[in-house]
């Protein structure tokens, strides 16, 4: 894998980590506007869909972190193999490195729709 390769994926990697550090200040937005909910909330359907919300919002953040993990461990990795002229070796880091950008798409997708529906459940 050439340095020029290297220097274009981790470019990548830190726009993931951006978009995904961004997603994770969306949720902690979404949290505190739940927290003003639950002590004016006396309704217990809406206090069903306010636990709902809450655990999306443990889930997703707990997938997102695993994610940012995901992204660390192949920076290092590539890092380590930059110089290796192994072919495999090479497309296996790079198949890698694409099945991590699709994680990182499903994980806007899905965040990008549960902040839809949150925003829906707030004016309602």
């Amino acid at each position: 894998m050439s340095t020029l390769e290297n220097i274009e994926i981790q470019g990548q990697h830190l726009q993931w980590k951006s978009a995904l550090d961004n997603l994770l200040a969306e949720i902690k937005l979404m949290e505190h506007s739940l927290e003003s909910m639950v002590t004016i909330t006396k309704d217990k359907s809406r206090s069903k869909m306010i636990e709902h919300f809450q655990n999306q919002f443990i889930i997703q953040t707990s997938e997102i972190n695993k994610l940012k993990n995901e992204i660390l461990k192949h920076d290092i990795s590539i890092s380590r193999k930059t110089s290796d002229k192994d072919e495999s070796m090479q497309e296996t880091e790079l198949y890698h490195h694409n099945i991590i950008g699709k994680k990182v798409d499903q994980q806007e997708f899905i965040l990008n729709k549960l902040i839809e529906a949150f925003k829906l459940f707030e004016k309602s």
